[in-house]
């Protein structure tokens, strides 16, 4: 797979994910959170048994990697939908989508005591510009960032899932297709929110009225956020490794500010437009050509 298809992938995957902070806005006009994504579990299960089905990259789990499989589900959907889909509910689309953004401060961590990954000053560099670029984003002169401390902390634990989650998600992609392990990942979601969601949410579920612009958000959300995104990242995953994949999540703050403007009517101001320059701009350096990068991490080891 070449390089450029590569980067098209994964920039579709954040593009997918940074919609996802507006449609979720428009899909609590009628769901709550739990509902919510039960739902888009339910949905997305359906659609990957068909896509493995039809494509035929169905394969079944190998002995001793049910438990991998199972980690990989608990910290994402479960653990990271928990803190986003509660944390949404407190903060705006762009700060939630700039939180997220902090996953790349994290993952080189993870990446180099659990896989050896060694990040290079290139991707470290690269990895805090596009950093500040997100803070420009989502800071407003005056204000701050003027959110809830439990939004902020249910959209960590979102932060700290998602790192944990490309961990296993990389040892899966070893032994398995995308389609197959996306199709696992949102089974096992499902039974792990089922009991939850009957416990909070099943006896309003049927009692409310849902307006059409609600369920048509959840559908997108569904195709594109928990279907297609995650589909597009773990091809990439697979080629660029976990640091340099997850650096790429600095653009979501940027795509989300964009589409809130033009949906949901929020501000955009010259700062903002030069917080995008920034984060590209930083995900250019942390992006150099993969011989550079070799040759950093020669030099530095």
């Amino acid at each position: 797979m070449n390089q450029v298809r590569i980067y098209i992938y994964v920039v579709a995957a954040m593009t997918g994910w940074a919609l996802s902070f507006v449609w979720v806005k428009i899909a609590y006009i009628s769901f709550n959170p739990i509902g919510l994504v039960e739902t888009r579990l339910l949905l997305a299960t359906i659609l990957m048994f068909l896509l493995v089905k039809v494509t035929g990259k169905f394969q079944p789990i190998q002995q001793g990697h049910f438990k991998y499989f199972a980690i990989l589900a608990f910290f994402e959907p479960f653990l990271y939908f928990m803190g986003e889909s509660f944390g949404m509910n407190m903060v705006s689309p762009t700060l939630g989508a700039v939180i997220i953004s902090t996953i790349p401060l994290f993952a080189p961590v993870t990446a180099y005591f659990f896989m050896g990954e060694k990040p290079t000053w290139f991707i470290l560099l690269g990895i805090l510009i596009s950093m500040a670029g997100t803070m420009l984003i989502a800071w407003q002169p005056g204000v701050g960032f003027n959110a809830s401390v439990p939004g902020i902390l249910l959209m960590f634990l979102a932060v700290i899932s998602a790192v944990f989650y490309t961990v296993f998600l990389k040892k899966l992609t070893e032994h398995y297709y995308g389609l197959t392990i996306i199709f696992y990942q949102n089974l096992f979601g499902m039974v792990y929110f089922l009991p939850v969601f009957l416990y909070v949410e099943m006896p309003q579920f049927f009692t409310v009225e849902y307006k059409p612009e609600a369920i048509r958000a959840m559908v997108l959300l569904t195709v594109f956020a928990s279907v297609a995104a995650f589909i597009f990242f773990t091809a990439a995953i697979k080629k660029l490794g976990v640091t340099r994949s997850n650096a790429f999540i600095n653009l979501i703050p940027a795509i989300t500010a964009l589409f809130s403007y033009f949906i949901l009517k929020e501000e955009i101001s010259v700062q903002k437009v030069f917080g995008v320059i920034v984060v590209i701009a930083g995900l250019y350096l942390g992006q150099m050509s993969k011989n550079r990068i070799l040759n950093a991490s020669e030099q530095s080891s």
